[in-house]
């Protein structure tokens, strides 16, 4: 039912013009907000995966440590802060895949001094909404320390 006033009177066929653009408004308002929240999650779990490569990269300068523990406590991070699932989480040390086994150290390949930890999620894995607006996109973070770093005495 559509109540009409007296300035109305004159085009009472006016009804159903809020309907109509409520159906043209809902749908632009509606890809808007789900836009914001996936692109906020994308900023959210971007910051997250950096502090994990930071963390990761605190752990990898202190001595005797084993690249195989850093993967562990980065992935357990992500696990617990975003809700990533631990076997989709690639993490790097010194710009290679991390070697089981081998202490941090012992890599030929590092830069001078230096450990690099470098984490990488796909936003497939950790998106809120199902669509097409960051398929396909990697967030990456990387945290590079001096092996004589404060953090590692």
């Amino acid at each position: 039912m559509c109540r009409i006033t007296p300035d109305q009177a004159k085009s009472p066929h006016r009804c159903g013009v809020t309907a109509v653009e409520l159906v043209l408004v809902i749908p632009v308002f509606l890809t808007v907000v789900c836009g914001i929240v996936e692109f906020g999650r994308a900023m959210m779990v971007g910051q997250l995966v950096t502090n994990a490569a930071r963390l990761g990269a605190e752990q990898a300068t202190q001595p005797g440590v084993d690249p195989a523990a850093v993967g562990a406590s980065v992935r357990q991070y992500l696990q617990e802060k975003a809700g990533v699932p631990t076997q989709r989480v690639c993490v790097f040390v010194d710009d290679v895949q991390m070697p089981p086994g081998v202490p941090l150290r012992a890599l030929k390949n590092r830069p001078a001094k230096s450990c690099a930890v470098t984490v990488a999620v796909n936003y497939d894995d950790v998106a809120y909404l199902a669509g097409r607006f960051l398929t396909g996109t990697q967030l990456t973070g990387t945290c590079s320390l001096p092996l004589d770093s404060p953090v590692s005495r």
